[in-house]
């Protein structure tokens, strides 16, 4: 057992021995890499699993392995915050992983798509706990100066799950024989169990229990509202404008539960002992100016992101691997922007100007990549990819290392989830927003010679089979709308940066905590608080 360090002028909330510190981070980074790559690991493997349990109509349902997995992440987030900042983050971790390696394990035994769609949902339940409350415990086992150096170590490893997912699910696509066992899609799974295994072991042995508040009182019905409203509107982007229309009444009932149950949780937030996500978070000026920033960051990282990789697949024709080859830019950007602005913000305690220059130079890359076209250079996409990831990874990185500079360690775990869950919300916006005004643009961009007729939708464009039956006049003037489109997209993009790159200005520089709980400069009392 890691035995507590001496108290410093660089105190943490859970202070361990260098080596305790060590295992726990290098525990908590496992459980973020293992949690965002199996976000990811279903998507090559999926034509494997829908060959095995139903060929017929699998196609249909296989959406939801990924939707279902990514729903139950995002809206178990705050709740996991707010249990972690009740009962430790030490228990809710742990019994995020037991719940993620059930999830695993059961979804690697499944004999039909429904049982693997049911289980992908546990498994996504635990993930949640896993991204949230890793976060957590990093800045709370680390001083606070050093937190958002953390912070980047894990948003970091996040990244880099989301990349090799699909290279494990790739490499489990088809049956291998290893040692005499047979090894396939369940394996991609499986893998999870001995790792999970081990990162509880390391975090039993090492990480002490914090006290947990006395008559604590959990406001299970603002969960359950939060739950319901969050999901019912998640559902929207994920159903809108694919399986339903969105103006269908699928889509109103979704909008009209979700607005419904969420003002109902707002208002039980009010008068609750223990709100999920207390009211006074929104009296400090940090989280006020993080969460618009963290909505942007996610919605322009995942929508131009997305639409990048779509531009390299429909409009320079590149197959799946060079698109991806294509794409590292974009991940080397976002790399060393988080990984460096933690590292600057611990060296020198100040971090007002990130925000500001990573919006500034994100919105730059998101224009140019609104010049893109058929014959733009592979080192100019590159460039252009790098310089919008090198802005998005310091606008990523800053608003939870403020609002954990900011607000009082009783709530250390709720505003952090806060801020992640709003990102994953921005992400969720971003692919949804782009493609309407991707519609928009293209529909306005084509001649009017076309008729409506003939199939030449923006949706058309991806089905190879519908293009190459259309004459080649209307193919090219498909192929011009489209690109327009792309362009409208990536310059709303840069619109909403240019938001964020004037929000930053609402910061207040504060000085980083010498100890945890203790502003910069301030003598603490015996308990280690001002």
């Amino acid at each position: 057992m890691s035995h507590p360090a001496p108290a410093g002028p660089d105190q943490a909330t859970l202070p361990l021995t260098p080596r305790g510190t060590r295992l726990t981070l290098l525990a908590l980074m496992l459980a973020v890499l293992f949690a965002s790559t199996d976000l990811m690991v279903v998507n090559i493997a999926m034509y494997s699993i829908i060959k095995e349990f139903d060929p017929g109509h699998g196609v249909d349902d296989s959406r939801w392995i990924l939707t279902v997995y990514t729903l139950a992440l995002a809206v178990s987030q705050p709740l996991y915050g707010k249990l972690a900042d009740l009962i430790g983050g030490k228990r809710i971790m742990v019994f995020a992983m037991s719940l993620f390696l059930t999830g695993s394990l059961a979804c690697g035994l499944s004999q039909g798509m429904g049982q693997l769609i049911v289980f992908r949902g546990v498994q996504g339940l635990g993930a949640g706990g896993l991204l949230s409350v890793a976060t957590v415990l990093a800045a709370q086992i680390a001083a606070p100066r050093n937190r958002a150096k953390y912070a980047g170590y894990a948003g970091g490893l996040a990244l880099v799950g989301f990349v090799i997912g699909p290279v494990v699910g790739g490499f489990f696509t088809d049956a291998h024989h290893l040692l005499g066992v047979t090894v396939d899609w369940r394996w991609a799974f499986f893998l999870n169990i001995p790792v999970g295994v081990a990162v509880v072991a390391v975090l039993l042995v090492a990480l002490p229990n914090m006290a947990t508040r006395p008559g604590i009182r959990i406001d299970w019905l603002g969960a359950l509202l939060m739950v319901g409203g969050i999901g019912a509107l998640l559902l929207v982007l994920e159903l809108g404008g694919d399986t339903y229309h969105w103006l269908s009444g699928a889509i109103a009932v979704l909008v009209a539960v979700g607005a419904v149950l969420l003002t109902a949780f707002f208002l039980q937030e009010r008068r609750a002992d223990e709100p999920i996500l207390p009211p006074r978070l929104y009296r400090d000026q940090a989280f006020r100016v993080a969460v618009p920033l963290s909505v942007i960051a996610g919605f322009a990282m995942m929508g131009v992101s997305y639409y990048v990789a779509l531009y390299l697949r429909l409009v320079r024709e590149l197959d799946a691997m060079d698109t991806c080859l294509h794409m590292i830019p974009l991940l080397v950007g976002m790399l060393v922007g988080l990984l460096f602005t933690g590292i600057l913000i611990a060296d020198h305690g100040r971090y007002k100007i990130f925000p500001i220059v990573g919006a500034a130079v994100a919105a730059t890359g998101a224009g140019l990549c609104a010049t893109v076209g058929p014959d733009t250079s592979s080192w100019l996409i590159s460039l252009y990819l790098l310089l919008f990831g090198l802005g998005i990874g310091q606008l990523t990185q800053v608003p939870l290392a403020t609002v954990q500079n900011s607000v009082p360690e009783d709530d250390l775990g709720t505003a952090t989830t806060a801020v992640v869950f709003v990102r994953m919300v921005g992400q969720s916006l971003g692919p949804a927003i782009f493609g309407a005004i991707l519609n928009v643009v293209y529909a306005a961009s084509l001649p009017s010679w076309i008729p409506a007729d003939t199939g030449a939708s923006a949706g058309a464009v991806a089905d190879s089979t519908v293009t190459r039956s259309l004459p080649p006049e209307v193919q090219h003037a498909m192929g011009h709308a489209f690109v327009r489109g792309l362009h409208g997209v990536f310059l709303v993009g840069a619109a909403a940066l240019v938001i964020a790159f004037l929000v930053a200005f609402r910061y207040r520089e504060q000085p980083i905590r010498d100890r945890a709980g203790v502003p910069a400069g301030e003598p603490a009392t015996a308990d280690g608080v001002a």
